[in-house]
């Protein structure tokens, strides 16, 4: 998306919303079909847990990772992380995160519960995001500050800047 036609990602929904009535209204349908039209494109469920999910991350990364919230929802995949090795790190996670669908898929074959891997595989989902977000353009040498930040334990006391945010 280039900047000049960029749509902040709360507003996305919305926006896709009208563009699907405009076009039903285009092609010279009914009212109710352009509204059926308008539902059916905000509430895309692919395209609505995407851009949740990439809300999500972004506001992780905007409390940074001595938030007691980043550091309770993600310290245990932090903890899976090789400080030194960058990519080996998001070859982790990554297989982490296609074993989690694999074997959620398995119960489902069988009829059995998949629960407990929900909540997994966003998680990972994030973490993979996250980690492909910073490949393009974190600061590699800042990655085990952060890695190590979501693994300490919760009576260290956080850097200044992470009390001035709140």
């Amino acid at each position: 998306m280039t900047r000049a036609n960029f749509i902040p990602r709360h507003e996305r929904p919305m926006v896709w919303a009208r563009r699907a009535a405009d076009e039903a209204r285009a092609r010279g349908e009914s009212a109710l079909q352009a509204g059926l039209a308008m539902i059916g494109g905000g509430f895309c469920p692919a395209r609505y847990w995407v851009n949740e999910q990439k809300l999500r991350v972004e506001l992780a990364i905007r409390r940074a990772e001595w938030h007691p919230t980043n550091r309770a929802e993600y310290s245990l995949i932090a903890m899976e992380a090789w400080p030194g090795n960058f990519d080996a790190t998001l070859r982790r996670i990554e297989g982490l995160y296609w074993r989690e669908l694999q074997h959620r898929d398995r119960l489902n074959r069988h009829g059995l519960p998949a629960g407990r891997t929900r909540m997994n595989i966003r998680r990972l989902a994030e973490a993979r995001l996250f980690l492909r977000w910073f490949r393009r353009f974190g600061n590699r040498r800042r990655f085990p500050d952060i890695v190590e930040g979501l693994c300490a334990s919760p009576h260290i006391a956080a850097p200044v800047r992470v009390l001035e945010f709140e």
